[in-house]
Parts: C-alpha cells; sequence; structure tokens
C-alpha cells in the first residue's frame, strides 16, 4: 500500500469528520424521534389524543419510520379525522418494509373506507400556467381527473392562477358516495373600473363649503347687527329727541344724541358685515361651480387584487 502524503492524510481527515458529523447528527436526531414518539404513547394512553398527535407528527417528520405513521394514524382516527387516518393506513400499506404490518395498515385502511367519500374532480384545463387546485383544504397536484378521498360534509374545491379568476365550487359528499365536481376552465381576470363618472376636485368643494359658511354667518350677523341697531335707535329717540318742524332736524338732549350716534355706529358694523358676507357667499359659488371635474378616484377590485384607479389630468 502506498504511503500517504500530507495532501492524502488531509483529505482522509476531512472525510472522517464529515462522515462522524452525519453520523451524530442522525443519532440525535434518531434520538429526538424516539423521545418524541414514547411522549406520544404515553399522551396516547391516557387518552390526551390532540397533544399526542402533535408529538407523534414531530417524530415522524425527523424520522418516517412505519410504526409511528401507523400510531400517528390511529390517533387522527381518535380525534375524527378518518380521511387524513386512511391517507396514512393507506401509505403505510404501500410502504411498509413488512408484509405483517402491510396487511394489519391495509386492514386498517380498510375498515375506515365506508365511512368516508370520494371526491372527483375534472379540471377541463389542468395544464393551465401556475393552476392549484384545493380540495377540502388540501392541495392536490392537478390533472385532468383528481380523485381525493375526504370527510363526509361539505367539501369546497378551489382552483386558482396567476392574473385568473378563482374558481370555487362546493359540494356536500355522505358516506360511501363518490361526487363529481367540474372545474371549467378558468377566465383571465381583469379589474373592473368604473368609468364615466366624475368628480369636483374635493379640495376646492372644501374651499367653497367654508367660504359658504363663513359668509352665511357673516350675512346673519351682519341683520341681527341691523335690528340691535334699530332698537337702540328707537330707544334714544324716545323721550330725549323731538322733531318740532318736519324741514329742521331733529333735536335731541345729550344723552338722545350718544344714543342715536351709538345706534348709527351699530348699524354701520352691521352693513359692513352683512356685506362681506354676501361677497363670500358670491365667492364660494364660483369657487364651487368653477372647481374642476377631469380627476376620477374609483375602486377597483379584482380576484387577485383590490385597489384605486385614478383617471385624468394633473
Amino acid at each position: 500500500m502506498p504511503a500517504l502524503t500530507g495532501v492524502g492524510k488531509h483529505r482522509v481527515m476531512i472525510r472522517a469528520s464529515v462522515l462522524l458529523l452525519a453520523m451524530t447528527a442522525t443519532a440525535f436526531a434518531d434520538g429526538d424521534s424516539s423521545k418524541l414518539f414514547e411522549e406520544g404513547r404515553a399522551l396516547a394512553k391516557d387518552g390526551k389524543w390532540d397533544d399526542a398527535c402533535d408529538r407523534f407528527a414531530a417524530s415522524f417528520e425527523l424520522d418516517h419510520a412505519i410504526g409511528t405513521e401507523l400510531n400517528l394514524a390511529d390517533c387522527h382516527e381518535h380525534l375524527g379525522h378518518l380521511a387524513q387516518a386512511w391517507r396514512l393506513f393507506d401509505e403505510a400499506a404501500r410502504t411498509a418494509e413488512t408484509a405483517e404490518r402491510g396487511k394489519f395498515a391495509r386492514a386498517r385502511a380498510d375498515e375506515l373506507l365506508p365511512q368516508l367519500a370520494t371526491i372527483v374532480v375534472k379540471v377541463a384545463t389542468p395544464g393551465a400556467p401556475g393552476l392549484a387546485l384545493s380540495i377540502a383544504g388540501r392541495i392536490s397536484r392537478p390533472a385532468a381527473e383528481v380523485h381525493e378521498v375526504v370527510d363526509p360534509g361539505d367539501v369546497q374545491v378551489e382552483a386558482s392562477a396567476p392574473n385568473m379568476h378563482k374558481v370555487a365550487k362546493s359540494a356536500r359528499a355522505q358516506a360511501g358516495e363518490t361526487v363529481v365536481v367540474e372545474i371549467p376552465a378558468l377566465a383571465e381576470d381583469k379589474p373592473v373600473i368604473v368609468s364615466g363618472r366624475t368628480e369636483r376636485r374635493p379640495t376646492r368643494v372644501v374651499a367653497a363649503y367654508t367660504l359658504g359658511g363663513i359668509g352665511a354667518a357673516s350675512f346673519v350677523t351682519g341683520v341681527l347687527l341691523g335690528y340691535v341697531a334699530k332698537r337702540k335707535y328707537d330707544d334714544a329717540i324716545a323721550g330725549n329727541c323731538e322733531m318740532p318742524d318736519p324741514d329742521r332736524p331733529r333735536a335731541c338732549n345729550p344723552e338722545g344724541y350718544r344714543g342715536t350716534n351709538s345706534a348709527i355706529m351699530v348699524a354701520n358694523v352691521g352693513t359692513v358685515v352683512g356685506t362681506v358676507g354676501v361677497a363670500m357667499v358670491a365667492a364660494a359659488a364660483v369657487v364651487y361651480f368653477t372647481a374642476p371635474r377631469d380627476v376620477v378616484v374609483t375602486p377597483t377590485a379584482s380576484t387577485q387584487s383590490a385597489g384605486l384607479a385614478v383617471v385624468g389630468r394633473f
């Protein structure tokens, strides 16, 4: 045997290290799998089927042992998940390493089958790009005809593909019955956009309402001030002013002069406020009726997406 060179020894050491790490990882995985399996057995013995199923499923994920698969199937049967239990028993019957275990698994699967229903899904376009098929919440490989064993009751079948309308159908299946569901060719999915509708620009509408509101309030304030001025004037001249000759100015005492002058000032303020109010209302009308109507924002929706369509000039 030729002597190993330095490079050769180095390569042997690397291969040995890799092999040792692989064996160690496998040992750890087997240890974790066995521990989870034993925990599942203990929980099943106590009737804690939910927790037991979790342990068996975790163990089976690490190590696809036939014994774990059979226990997981039995666990699902106790929980009433008959279709899932049947699938596990059926797989175990086909992959069992011994004839005895295969026979046992097939017998358990055959016992469950009369309690289940069969869905036959006929797909018109099985080769559509990206086609996804779901039967009773379980992803199935698309084909022209798909057979799936399901639990009795309402079964939902969905087919979808990118940029295509999703097709969803529901069928009611009884135990021991076969139900056929047909999925037609998926149609192209186009967004629905509402067209032909215009709206005044919101900012201009808000501005118009604001101007109109302030203007209306100013006009009302002006009217009230005029009313107050008229009352003050009438009260001021009552007993304080007299008009002996219609061709001569009214003669008032000092209190009458003060009262009438105050009333006149209030009247002037009311006139100004009212005039401003009328001007603001007129401006609001101009702003509102001249608001651009060239921008349309409408909701759009499709089976793939939803959003806004913005059409117009900015």
